[in-house]
């Protein structure tokens, strides 16, 4: 209760204020405990990141950290989540505002995803996951969120109506770019890596492209076997293996 000077009148205290300010506090402590986590991730890796190294990492007390994440997975997953979100966010910005051109410009924002400390700190989760049962679960509905999150920016990113093959184009382009990033972290031989990015990109312009002459493309042609045909995985205008044809010119 506070006086009234006009009246000298007891009123209530002003506690929607108070919430906001609890409501603020708490905000900036979980701010400091996930850029905390993600920094013992990255440095650490996932099996000698703490919950107690966090704490004295963020600067907060025990009961603190544990009242917002009970859990080493609950807190690792969240905090590469709170990341996720961020860079999704400026993603989703420049692909509204970056003139769409070509394949190669949805293609170089879902590249930006892989080439940065997210991956690193994914890649941490995903390792560890596969002996670490609690993990695993958490880790799972951060992936679907991601994947579909990663989907809608490349849509947007296409700039034009997405072709029925776009979604299966679209998973083996981020299971291509696992691969290329999961090599970069051995062998950081960034000319190498642009010739791989540069193969790809002439590769999903064929899977998307229907031929001229029949409307087709590589996924509608019809094979005995159930898996995609030679041509649908040749490069054009660079070396072809032997057995690889030239339908898609």
């Amino acid at each position: 209760m506070t006086e009234d000077q006009r009246s000298g009148r007891q009123v209530p205290a002003p506690a929607p204020a108070a919430r906001r300010s609890n409501a603020e506090r708490s905000r900036q402590t979980r701010e400091r405990v996930l850029g905390a986590a993600l920094a013992c991730l990255m440095a650490d890796g996932y099996a000698r990141t703490t919950t107690l190294a966090v704490q004295q990492r963020a600067g907060v007390s025990r009961g603190a950290l544990l009242h917002q994440y009970p859990s080493k997975a609950s807190l690792l997953v969240d905090a590469v989540r709170h990341l996720a979100v961020q860079q999704g966010d400026a993603l989703e910005r420049r692909a509204a505002a970056t003139p769409i051109g070509s394949d190669a410009d949805w293609l170089d924002l879902l590249w930006e995803s892989f080439a940065s400390p997210l991956f690193g700190a994914v890649l941490e989760l995903w390792v560890a996951a596969r002996s670490d049962h609690e993990l695993h679960g958490a880790l799972l509905p951060y992936e679907r969120e991601i994947g579909h999150r990663l989907r809608d920016i490349a849509r947007v990113g296409l700039g034009r109506p997405a072709p029925p093959q776009f979604d299966l184009v679209l998973a083996m382009s981020l299971a291509y770019f696992r691969g290329v990033a999961l090599t970069a972290v051995l062998d950081a031989d960034t000319e190498s890596q642009a010739r791989l990015l540069r193969g790809w990109r002439k590769a999903v312009q064929v899977l998307l492209s229907p031929d001229a002459s029949t409307g087709r493309t590589a996924f509608d042609v019809p094979t005995t076997s159930g898996r995609l045909p030679s041509a649908s995985i040749c490069v054009p205008g660079e070396r072809q293996d032997a057995g690889c044809s030239h339908d898609h010119g």
